[in-house]
C-alpha cells in the first residue's frame, strides 16, 4: 500500500483551493488506479479554507465518499500534519512550506501549482519555483496519472533535484537540532 498526502497551500481567502484542478480530471479513471494498485489518497484542506469556503467540505466528502482509498486527513483527524509526515510515501503540494520539510525524507513529491502567477504577484517566491521544483509540475489529470503509475513502479526521476533544494534550504540535515537549541540556549544564558 501506498499513502500518498495531497495538501495544497491557504491562499490568503483570494481563492477557495481546488484539489485536482485538471481540465481532463476523471474520478472513475482515479478511483481504478487507486483501487488496483491500493493507493491510499489522504486530502488534507488548510483549516482556513474549510471556515472561509465551506463548498470545499462537500467536494471532498464527494470525494472521500467515492472510495475506501480516498480519505480526509483534515485537523479533525489529525491536528499536526508533521506527525504524519513519516508515515507517507508522496507528498502532492503546491507552495506549502511543508515540502521544504518533507525533502528530508527524500521521498517523491508532486507540486500542481495551478494559479503560479497569481501566487507569485500576491505572495512571491524567495527563490526561482519553478526552476527548482524538486518534484513533476503536473498540469494535466494524464500527467497525474503517469506519475502515480511511475509511484506504484518505483520510477523516482526527481531524486537529485530533491537533494538539490534540500542542500540549499537546510544546513543540518543530522537530526540533533534539539541539541544545537538547547546548547544555543544554554550559552546564551551564561552570557547573563
Amino acid at each position: 500500500k501506498i499513502i500518498i498526502l495531497y495538501a495544497p497551500s491557504w491562499r490568503n481567502a483570494r481563492t477557495p483551493t481546488s484539489f485536482f484542478p485538471f481540465d481532463d480530471f476523471d474520478l472513475d479513471n482515479l478511483i481504478t488506479i487507486i483501487e488496483k494498485y491500493k493507493v491510499q489518497i489522504l486530502l488534507r484542506p488548510h483549516p482556513n479554507d474549510l471556515l472561509v469556503f465551506p463548498q470545499i467540505e462537500d467536494y471532498l466528502e464527494n470525494l472521500a465518499n467515492s472510495s475506501r482509498f480516498i480519505e480526509i486527513a483534515d485537523t479533525n483527524i489529525f491536528q499536526d500534519m508533521f506527525s504524519l509526515l513519516p508515515f507517507v510515501d508522496c507528498l502532492i503540494t503546491d507552495y506549502s512550506a511543508t515540502y521544504h520539510d518533507y525533502l528530508l525524507s527524500e521521498k517523491p513529491m508532486w507540486f500542481i501549482p495551478y494559479d503560479h502567477n497569481e501566487y507569485k504577484e500576491q505572495n512571491g517566491f524567495l527563490y526561482d519555483y519553478l526552476n527548482l521544483l524538486p518534484g513533476p509540475h503536473l498540469e494535466s489529470f494524464a500527467g497525474f496519472i503517469d506519475e502515480l503509475k511511475n509511484l506504484c513502479e518505483g520510477i523516482d526521476t526527481y531524486s537529485e533535484n530533491r537533494q538539490k533544494l534540500c542542500d540549499m534550504v537546510h544546513q543540518y540535515k543530522d537530526g540533533n537540532s534539539s541539541e544545537r537549541v538547547f546548547n544555543l540556549i544554554s550559552s546564551l544564558l551564561k552570557k547573563q
